[in-house]
Formats: C-alpha cells, structure tokens, sequence
C-alpha cells in the first residue's frame, strides 16, 4: 500500500511538473502530450493524486505521522524529478524496477 502511495505521489508531482511552461519536456512515459495540451484538466488530476495520497498515509499513519510522510515523501520525490528527467534518466522501466524493489521490501521484509 505504502509503495503505491508513493507511486502515486511521484506521478502526481510529474504530471504538475509537466504542466509549468519553463520545464523541459521528455516525453519517456507517453502521456506528456497529453499533459500539455490539457493543462487545466492534468493541474486538478495532479492535486487529486497528491490529495488521495496524503489521506492514504493519514489513514495508514495517523493524522500527525501522515502527514509528515507525505511531505517527506513529496520533497523526495519532487528533486528527484527536477533533476532527473534534465537528465533523462527516468524511463518506465526505471520506475518498475523501484517499484518492485519497493514491493518486495514492503511485503518480505516488513
């Protein structure tokens, strides 16, 4: 559950990245382009996504702890996407390999 959360942070922060006119664009996920010709549509669905994962991890953590977790998380992931994607290292298949690291960190370990 904590891994999708944060997979849903990291998109929502993409898509609200993808939004501003002075980013620099690299189209390795496929809806890019739709992100910048619906700008308004793709500024809600990105504060929607970062909305649900804030009361997923206030549910999961409490309201206190959650809500620390989700601005822990939202700094992390939101450098890692200004300076990641300049650098055109973020690929889907970046993002599915963390992912499933993530997965079975959640679910073996803890």
């Amino acid at each position: 559950m904590i891994s999708f959360t944060l997979l849903i942070i990291f998109f929502a922060f993409y898509i609200l990245y993808n939004t501003s006119e002075k980013s620099i664009k690299n189209p390795s996920f496929g809806f890019e382009n739709w992100v910048k010709k619906e700008k308004e549509i793709s500024k809600l669905l990105g504060l929607m996504m970062l909305l649900a994962s804030c009361w997923t991890f206030c549910i999961l953590f409490g309201f206190g702890s959650g809500s620390f977790i989700f601005m822990i998380s939202l700094m992390t992931f939101g450098s890692l996407v200004l300076l990641l994607t300049p650098v055109k290292i973020l690929s889907p298949k970046s993002i599915l390999i963390i992912l499933i690291l993530s997965l079975c960190f959640e679910f073996l370990i803890f």
